[in-house]
C-alpha cells in the first residue's frame, strides 16, 4: 500500500483511518443516516474518536462536510 499523491501516511493506521473517512465521506453524500450510525459502520466505536480523524484528514466536521455536499447537490 501506499499514499495517493499528495498524500502521506506515517502508519498503517493511517491508511485505515483514510480508508474509514472515504467510505464515511460516501455515505454521508448519499443519504441522511445519523453521523453516529455512520461512524459505527465505518468502524469507530466512538463519535468521538469518528469526529476527530474526520477532522484531521478532511479539515472540517462530518456535519460541514454533509452540508457542503448537500449544497453542491443543490447547483
Amino acid at each position: 500500500w501506499k499514499p495517493a499523491a499528495g498524500q502521506t501516511w506515517h502508519s498503517f493506521n493511517d491508511y485505515i483511518n483514510s480508508l474509514r473517512i472515504r467510505k464515511a465521506c460516501e455515505l454521508l453524500k448519499s443519504g441522511d443516516e445519523p453521523i453516529t450510525k455512520i461512524a459505527c459502520a465505518v468502524g469507530y466505536s466512538s463519535p468521538r474518536t469518528f469526529n476527530r480523524c474526520f477532522m484531521n484528514i478532511r479539515g472540517m466536521t462530518p456535519k460541514e462536510y454533509r452540508r457542503k455536499a448537500h449544497e453542491s447537490k443543490k447547483r
